[in-house]
């Protein structure tokens, strides 16, 4: 369950938090940006299921079509070279995760925080377009004790964020992200915590986001917030359908 989107320099979105709760309404006059909040989301849930440029390829671009050229999603009065867009997304994962072969395991810890910045590097030699790349990623666990100030949305502790906030960990981040030289470098660390060798590699180097790419379930709670990602969708009524006449025949009641 997606609590709270943050997102900065994605189209139209300079800098928007938004909390959500069990059925959000978003309201809103034409070019506001409430067709771009959910294409934050669901640029997200795509990043979660496929490189970074087959991902931003899904995505609507300015001129509402999908998009070729990754510069469309980047807030356009930045200057070129500075772009870049940044996302944070509260959830709620499942405890039981199953990886990619069908094996299940639990997460350690229920619900987290996710944060992502991606940049834009032109096009060199022959390219014609040029290509995203991975600034920061880092997935954070938040703790029961802290859920209460995280989820805005009426509930009763007892039925509901006591039962659904659930797991305990110490304070290692199980993605982070760190400097070496000018190259940002991610650290996936172990679930366990301090037991086990964290895993590092160059952000900039990469083709996709460390959750992207986490499939089987050595890493279960950064499974689970993959998983809930690519559980987001996006459903649209049909306009047309919409306003298709009643046939005379047709039923006046509806039935469950």
């Amino acid at each position: 369950m997606l609590t709270r989107l943050e997102v900065k320099g994605f189209k139209n979105l300079r800098d928007i938090s938004i909390e959500f709760g069990p059925f959000t309404c978003i309201a809103g006059p034409n070019g506001a940006g409430k067709s771009n909040v959910f294409d934050a989301i669901q640029f997200l849930a795509e990043l979660a299921d496929r490189p970074l440029m087959e991902a931003a390829e899904s995505v609507r671009g300015t001129r509402s079509e999908r998009s070729a050229d990754p510069r469309d999603l980047f807030w356009q009065l930045d200057p070129p070279d500075e772009r870049s867009m940044a996302f944070a997304a509260e959830m709620i994962v499942p405890r039981e995760v199953e990886d990619d072969f069908g094996q299940r395991s639990e997460a350690t810890t229920t619900f987290l925080r996710y944060e992502l910045e991606i940049g834009y590097e032109p096009p060199t030699g022959l390219e014609r377009v040029g290509r995203l790349i991975l600034l920061r990623e880092e997935l954070i666990h938040i703790t029961q004790s802290d859920a209460a100030q995280h989820l805005r949305f009426p509930h009763a502790a007892g039925k509901f964020r006591r039962q659904i906030v659930t797991g305990r960990r110490s304070g290692v981040a199980y993605i982070s992200t760190s400097t070496a030289g000018d190259d940002p470098v991610i650290t996936v660390h172990q679930d366990g915590g301090s037991r086990g060798q964290p895993r590092r590699a160059s952000a900039t180097r990469a083709a996709a986001t460390v959750v992207r790419t986490t499939s089987i379930k050595d890493d279960p709670t950064i499974l689970a917030a993959r998983r809930e990602m690519q559980s987001w969708r996006r459903l649209s009524l049909e306009p047309s359908a919409l306003r298709t006449e009643d046939r005379y025949t047709d039923r006046r009641v509806m039935s469950a």
